[in-house]
């Protein structure tokens, strides 16, 4: 996402924040790992206290002229972030310890949070594409229907994992009914009943 990307070892000697949310999957077991690398290359460590509250570390963060803001957390945490470096000079950086995973699976980000970490290291910045739903960019996959359906429920629980996003998804298919949905592209209209609709900036 940045505007004249700089190879990341070299954002390292400049300043570095890690925002961690200790409650999205793995992130929590990582903390330990992620506060000793951060030790050793200078950078500093902010942890989530309350939804939305990544955005509001990184638009501080921002605001004091930080160059490389790590996400450690899921896809939620992720879009928290990634919403406020688009379009300026930060570059995010990703440690996924969520659920899915999405973005970090489709750009080589995944395994171990050692792996994670080594690549702010050796990797090399890239740009993507960000989608706009309603007005909110998102940069995995947006969805429709029955994928909205599952992420609303999903986001609720208390406690999250691939075994409650599958016993999550068998409930709500017994219920769901498709509801109309309209599409216009390239002068065309098209209106169904999609079962379920997703937009992808990703292969995930």
């Amino acid at each position: 996402m940045a505007s004249n990307p700089i190879p990341v070892k070299n954002y390292l000697r400049l300043k570095t924040l890690f925002i961690v949310n200790p409650h999205s999957g793995r992130a929590g077991r990582a903390l330990a790992a992620v506060r000793a690398f951060a030790a050793t290359h200078d950078a500093c460590v902010s942890l989530t206290a309350r939804p939305r509250h990544a955005t509001e570390l990184a638009a501080r963060a921002l605001d004091e002229g930080v160059a490389l803001i790590v996400a450690v957390g899921g896809d939620g945490t992720l879009n928290e972030i990634a919403a406020v470096l688009t379009g300026t000079p930060a570059t995010l950086g990703l440690i996924p310890c969520g659920s899915g995973n999405g973005l970090g699976r489709h750009l080589g980000i995944h395994g171990t949070v050692t792996r994670a970490l080594t690549l702010l290291l050796s990797g090399q910045p890239r740009l993507i594409d960000t989608g706009l739903a309603d007005g909110h960019p998102f940069f995995t996959v947006a969805g429709l229907g029955f994928e909205a359906e599952i992420a609303a429920r999903f986001n609720r629980l208390p406690r999250r994992g691939f075994f409650r996003y599958l016993t999550t998804s068998a409930a709500a298919f017994q219920r769901y009914k498709p509801q109309s949905c309209r599409i216009e592209y390239d002068g065309k209209r098209t209106d169904f009943l999609p079962f379920t609709l997703a937009v992808g900036n990703s292969d995930q």
